[in-house]
């Protein structure tokens, strides 16, 4: 999880998502709850002079497993 944070926080450097941050899949789902016990969020964050700025990154997971048909449906529906 600690790796995990380090690189998910590199990226949100790199790209900035003022939006947030999705964790999707079987796999963000099943390490989601270990994520505060193991470091994540520390690692997330710790980023020297920019840690304040890693702050306004929200960092979530996606649990529903039709996310991406039930947006295509939506998507479909609305272009018709």
């Amino acid at each position: 999880m600690r790796l995990l944070g380090t690189v998910a926080g590199d990226l949100a450097l790199q790209h900035l998502p003022y939006g947030g941050i999705y964790l999707i899949g079987g796999m963000a789902r099943a390490v989601t709850p270990h994520a505060g016990p193991m470091g994540f969020a520390g690692t997330f964050r710790r980023k020297g002079r920019f840690s304040a700025l890693m702050a306004e990154f929200r960092v979530s997971t996606v649990i529903d497993d039709f996310a991406a048909l039930t947006g295509c449906a939506s998507f479909l529906a609305r272009t018709e």
